[in-house]
């Protein structure tokens, strides 16, 4: 060591010289000397201690870190930059480089400290001025999570400082409870500081200080704030804070703002390494100012403000997704408690913002929107040290036009949520609650939810104006868990749901249109909602209310066309519904009720439908008392079910029906496209319609279902229209009320076989019906007063063996009434119509009891009957049908018919002029025993009426109508039949008018296996007639022979009567068989046989004057004259004698006797007067005869009529005709007799 590094050495040295070279001075100098020496000593133990103190401790630092890191193999550069100036309380180093091994080395520019030497006198270690710059270090952390700073290992460098304890020595005292020294930092400096640190996976994070000032921190000066600031970056990504902080304090508090911008994902990257991202552009910028206060009893105290704000934002991951945000932030500000046994509270508010954001997953779904504001205000927040959490908040969120797409694809103009107050709150043990509170605001307890202007696209297509869902209570609580029972649940809730002009499409397989639903406005109310879960018991009660207005639902048809339904209101309400369900079993209980308004819709045309339209004015539905509950073994329920549909109107066809589409084979072969066919329109209206099933009940077992119920059904004020072919008039139809009400009604189904039984009655009020005039078939209005009907069985059954049913009832109608063609063709009346005792069954077997007509009154034209018996006639359609039924195997069975009251049956024959009528009264009235199933059944009639009300008819005896031959035995009466009302028939027949006359009939026919034998005595009295004109007395003379009035004198006795016996028989199977042939054939035989037999018996002596002609008529042989004489010869004496008889038998027979002069009594007269063979003289002559030939003519008669008169004939039955003379008549001189 140098002398001027060792002083002490130097001033001992010379000490020592001194005393060598004055020695034996005196005690003066010698004290003086001692004196030097003290003060020699003095000054070298100063100047060694001023050595130690200001020149030792920067080498004794140097050589103690050059020696300590040399241990650990440190390489370091800079070691005697260590500088330490302890009269001035500086400290420094630098700049120093240091590392291990082959690492890149760090660095520190300057390390820098000033100590406060005055302050030390104080107990008070102030450090006046801290200085780093220019550090640089870098941080590696191996595989096994070990930090590497520049080669030199942290857990090497941690174990050395560690080291072995030093042993404790027995009587080492314990140290003081406190030094009583103050620290303190009036200005800490930090620039340019570098710290690299790179994880095990090969990420860095580059943290750069700019700046780091920390200023007047003294702890003896505790309530005085420090204050501090940072200018820093780590990977780009600046950070910069403030504040003011007092750490001595006994409530320690600090307050900063902090701001953090450039947070850009690469930036993270490069510490967390590549996150796999396509893209990952964008900024997040950080500014949070906060206020932190630690209380002595460990309590802390917070309040923040941050704001974070996201610009220009853009992330993909290939495999993942991706996400856009332009703009965003998010604000918090609030305050925090950390109670000293780690008790939790926070309070405050949180906003985020978003502008133009927009993301989507890979194969998923993507959202877009405009912006969003999400805000949670008056969070509140508590937990305490043993788990309990209580908190609150006042969500109120807003997203402007999100858009959706895959798989759903939609947008909205808006979505909103508000909620006056949120709560949850959690206990140690675990229970929960959460509720929806009052807001501050005092609007009470609200959450509402608002989606304006939605539109969907897929999978459906979707709109509304609005959707708005308002929860005006909601509350849950869940129990704790127990071992030793179930978690309970219970929940509460009152909402309600709004829709404005909400529409709804949807694609629908082979359809040409999608189906397609909308409304105007839906509101749903859930009521009070309760549910309480039990562990597997769920319990829960709810009284929902749903009013929908002006719904439209249209569902296109595979055809064509399409169904359209719309409703102007719709409402659906349940008070209240119940439903609980407990370890597979399920039970449902409550009331309902469902009203519709004006309900209207459309049905396309399909096949031979045609297409319809209706309307409903109203509709409403009821179910009250339900009761369902369901388990593993089966199902049962029950109630009561109300429905009634009001002011109900439908029409369907009106309009030609669709053609079906070419097709492209068709279209090909040159198909003429087909003509629509048109269908026939018609509509059908009713006030009210009515369904009961009060109380019904369901049993459901895995093997079998069981329904049961009280039913009824009811129809007021219908009309119906319905054209029978297109462009026919229609038959029109109403019904004041209908009624059908079942009892006892049942369906079951046990495995493949299903059955039905029931029973009960049906009731129709004043049903009307009109069948228009088509082409030949007459109009008819049909009326029924009240038709009742008591359904004793009804049963149904259907298994794989078929299906068997059966019916029993009996019906009575009242004041039924048929007018055709409004009365000109017919009517029918009838009081009652009584039908008991009906059975019909899948046998094909209809058995009838007993039918009984009260007060029937019918009327029928000519016209009407006639009608009837056309191929096109209603009738013959109904016999037709009934003909159909039997060739099906339908068998009819009739009890009896009968009549309660006498009948009336007015007849009337149009056809002629005048009309006929003929009024039959019948008195009574019994048919036994019809059965159509039974050949050898006989039925017994009997008939008992008037004709015109003074002639009796009377019918009785039996028949086997449906053997293969019939078979009967039947009488019949006719008495005091007037025939004067039959003269038009005779008029139109014969040309005669019947005066007078009455005829009796008796009838017995019989019939064995379908071979006739039968009788009929036919009696006439007073039979008279008159010809209608001599042309009609010719023609009827030309066809009987004779005059009507002679074969009415020939046929009746001297007391005017007749009587004719007819038999009649025949084979009735055969094809060729006619009974009014028969019956006609019988009667001219008859008639021919009476005529003609008196006229034979007169004149066999003399049949050259009597013949019959070959025409089948009598005709007499003309009385023989002499030309140009009037005298009777021989042969004119004895035909006179021969009519004579005649007239005698018969005192009615009238004769005619008409004289003629013909040509040859006008040659006569001209030879006796001398007239030339020919030329003007002749005919000059012949004129002048004629008046004495029409004389002749008269003579003749006159001498005739005087010969009958005088042997013996009445004058009365001799008259004269007209008599003639004809020179063109060129047979014999005559006179002419007719009958």
């Amino acid at each position: 060591m140098t002398a001027a590094s060792n002083p002490s050495e130097v001033s001992l040295t010379a000490g020592s010289s001194a005393a060598g070279n004055n020695g034996g001075q005196g005690p003066g100098r010698r004290r003086g000397r001692r004196i030097a020496t003290i003060a020699a000593i003095v000054l070298g133990f100063l100047a060694l201690i001023a050595l130690l103190v200001l020149v030792a401790p920067r080498y004794v630092a140097r050589y103690v870190a050059n020696h300590y890191l040399a241990g650990m193999q440190i390489d370091v550069e800079g070691v005697k930059t260590i500088d330490i100036d302890i009269p001035r309380g500086e400290i420094s180093i630098g700049p120093v480089r240091f590392h291990a091994g082959e690492a890149d080395p760090g660095s520190v520019g300057r390390l820098g400290l000033t100590l406060s030497l005055r302050n030390l006198i104080e107990r008070q270690a102030l450090l006046e001025s801290v200085v780093l710059s220019d550090l640089v270090v870098a941080i590696h952390q191996t595989g096994d999570g070990e930090l590497i700073i520049n080669g030199i290992s942290l857990r090497q460098f941690l174990a050395e400082e560690a080291g072995e304890p030093a042993p404790k020595a027995e009587n080492e005292a314990a140290p003081a409870a406190a030094s009583g020294w103050g620290t303190g930092v009036d200005n800490l400096q930090a620039r340019n500081v570098l710290v690299t640190f790179t994880n095990k996976d090969g990420g860095t994070a580059a943290l750069t200080v700019q700046e780091l000032d920390l200023r007047g921190f003294r702890s003896w000066e505790p309530n005085k704030p420090g204050s501090f600031s940072l200018v820093a970056d780590v990977n780009g990504i600046t950070v910069s804070a403030t504040g003011e902080a007092r750490p001595f304090a006994e409530k320690i508090t600090t307050t900063s703002d902090i701001t953090v911008d450039g947070i850009e994902l690469q930036r993270i990257e490069r510490f967390t390494g590549p996150l796999g991202l396509a893209t990952s552009a964008g900024t997040v910028t950080l500014y949070a100012k906060s206020e932190l206060a630690l209380f002595p009893d460990s309590r802390i105290e917070g309040h923040t403000s941050t704001n974070v704000v996201l610009a220009n934002v853009d992330v993909s991951k290939t495999d993942s997704g991706a996400l856009k945000v332009d703009q965003g932030s998010v604000t918090v500000d609030g305050s925090f408690v950390v109670g000293e046994n780690s008790d939790l509270s926070a309070d405050g508010t949180v906003q985020a913002k978003l502008n133009e954001a927009s993301g989507h997953a890979v194969g998923g779904a993507s959202l877009a929107l405009a912006s969003a504001e999400l805000g949670l205000a008056d969070v509140a927040f508590r937990r305490t040290s043993d788990g309990a959490i209580d908190a609150s908040a006042r969500p109120d969120f807003f997203i402007e036009r999100p858009a959706v797409s895959e798989p759903i694809r939609g947008n909205a103009e808006k979505i909103a949520v508000k909620a006056s107050s949120l709560k949850f709150a959690s206990t140690a043990e675990g229970a929960m609650t959460v509720r929806l509170d009052a807001g501050a605001d005092g609007d009470g307890e609200r959450l509402k939810i608002d989606l304006a202007k939605l539109a969907l696209a897929s999978p459906v297509e979707a709109s509304a104006d609005s959707i708005v869902l308002d929860v005006t209570a909601l509350s849950a609580d869940i129990a704790a868990i127990d071992a030793t029972a179930p978690q309970r649940t219970t929940a509460s809730a009152k909402a309600t749901a709004t829709l404005a002009n909400a529409s709804l499409r949807t694609a629908q397989e082979g359809a040409a249109a999608p189906i397609a639903a909308s409304l105007a406005a839906l509101k749903a109310s859930l009521g009070e909602l309760s549910l309480t879960l039990d562990g597997e018991r769920l319990k829960m009660n709810v009284a929902p209310d749903i009013a929908a207005k002006q719904i439209t639902v249209s569902l296109p048809q595979p055809g064509g066309g399409e169904q359209r339904i719309g409703a102007d209101a719709l409402d659906v309400t349940a008070s209240p519904l119940s439903v609980e369900a407990n370890a597979g079993r399920a039970a449902i209980a409550g009331n309902a009720e469902a009203r519709l308004t004006s309900l209207s819709g459309a049905l396309p045309a399909a096949g031979d439908a045609p297409a319809v339209e209706f309307a409903v004015g109203g509709a409403e539905a009821k179910l009250d008392e339900l009761h369902l509950a369901s388990s593993e073994t089966g199902t049962k329920g029950g109630g009561k079910l109300n429905v009634a549909i009001t002011d109900v109107a439908s029409t369907w066809g009106s309009a030609p029906s669709p053609s079906p589409q070419p097709t492209a084979r068709s279209r090909r072969a040159g198909a003429a496209p087909a003509t629509p066919s048109a269908v026939p329109g018609g509509r059908a209206a009713a006030a009210k319609i009515a369904i009961s099933a009060s109380p019904f009940d369901l049993t459901q077992q895995p093997e079998s279902t069981l329904f049961t119920t009280n039913a009824t059904a009811s129809l007021s004020k219908a009309q119906a229209s319905v054209p029978a072919a297109a462009g026919e008039p229609a038959i029109e139809v109403s019904l004041e009320n209908g009624e059908i009400a079942l009892s006892d009604l049942g369906a079951a189904v046990k495995g493949d076989a299903v059955s039905l039984k029931a029973q009960g009655s049906s009731q129709l009020a004043r049903f009307a019906a009109r069948l228009p005039h088509v082409k030949d078939k007459p109009s008819a209005d049909i009326g029924l007063d009240a038709l009742r009907t008591r359904l004793d069985a009804v049963n149904v059954s259907q298994d794989p063996r078929g299906q068997t049913w059966d019916a029993r009832a009996d019906l009575q109608a009242e004041g039924i009434s048929t007018i055709v063609e409004a009365g000109k063709l017919a009517t029918l009346k009838m009081r009652t119509l009584s039908v008991g005792d009906v059975q019909v069954n899948s046998r094909k077997r209809i058995d009838i009891g007993r039918i009984v007509l009260d007060s029937l009154d019918v009327f029928a034209s000519r016209a009407y009957l006639t009608g009837t018996a056309a191929d096109d006639s209603r009738p013959k359609e109904a016999a037709e049908t009934v003909t159909q039924a039997s060739e099906q195997g339908w068998r009819f069975r009739l009890g009896s018919l009968g009549i309660a009251n006498p009948a009336e049956i007015r007849l009337r024959d149009d056809s002629i002029v005048p009309n006929a009528n003929f009024t039959v009264g019948v008195k009574a009235l019994q048919v036994l025993n019809v059965d159509s199933g039974d050949p050898s059944q006989q039925a017994t009639l009997r008939l008992e009426a008037t004709i015109n009300e003074f002639t009796d008819l009377a019918l009785a005896g039996w028949a086997a109508p449906f053997g293969k031959a019939p078979s009967f035995d039947l009488n019949g009466r006719l008495q005091r039949l007037e025939l004067p009302p039959l003269s038009p028939y005779a008029a139109q027949a014969i040309g005669v008018n019947v005066e007078s006359g009455r005829l009796n009939l008796d009838v017995s026919a019989t019939a064995t296996q379908g071979k006739l034998n039968g009788n009929i005595d036919v009696g006439l009295r007073d039979l008279n007639f008159s010809a209608l004109s001599p042309e009609d007395a010719a023609r009827l003379s030309a066809s009987v022979g004779v005059p009507i009035e002679t074969v009415v004198g020939l046929l009746q006795d001297s007391q005017g009567r007749i009587k004719l016996k007819l038999p009649v028989s025949g084979e009735l199977n055969s094809p060729s068989f006619d009974l009014s042939d028969a019956i006609s054939q019988a009667v001219g035989g008859a008639l021919q046989a009476a005529v003609l037999a008196p006229f034979q018996l007169a004149f066999a002596p003399v049949a050259l004057i009597a013949s019959v002609a070959g025409g089948g008529g009598m005709t007499f042989e003309p009385v023989p004259f002499e030309p140009n004489s009037s005298a009777l010869n021989g042969t004119a004496k004895d035909m006179a004698a021969g009519l004579v008889r005649v007239l005698t038998e018969r005192d009615k027979l009238s004769l005619k006797v008409c004289g003629r002069s013909t040509i040859q009594d006008l040659d006569a007269a001209l030879v006796e007067a001398g007239a030339p063979a020919s030329g003007p003289g002749r005919d000059k002559k012949a004129e002048e005869l004629a008046g004495w030939l029409w004389s002749l003519a008269g003579e003749r008669t006159a001498n005739f009529r005087r010969a009958l008169i005088d042997a013996g004939a009445n004058a009365r039955q001799v008259s004269e005709c007209r008599t003639a003379y004809d020179p063109k008549d060129t047979k014999p001189p005559r006179v002419e007799v007719t009958l």
